[in-house]
């Protein structure tokens, strides 16, 4: 497994500090696409979905590289 795609147990703490996160999963399909902007800030577009999310995010959710846009 990729060391950015690890996951780790959150103690009680660390959920309530990060707002209570719940995990997300989206289909990234070969036709998606996503880039990066100088603030950090990734630009995700695809069929499922499509927004933006912080580079953390990114690495959580996506199985590919991104670029910078």
């Amino acid at each position: 497994m990729d060391e950015q795609q690890q996951s780790y147990l959150m103690t009680y703490e660390e959920w309530v500090a990060a707002d209570f996160p719940r995990p997300e999963a989206v289909a990234s399909l070969p036709e998606d696409t996503a880039c990066v902007d100088g603030a950090g800030t990734v630009h995700y577009s695809g069929v499922t979905w499509s927004g933006t999310m912080t580079a953390a995010e990114a690495r959580q959710r996506l199985d590919f590289r991104v670029d910078p846009c």
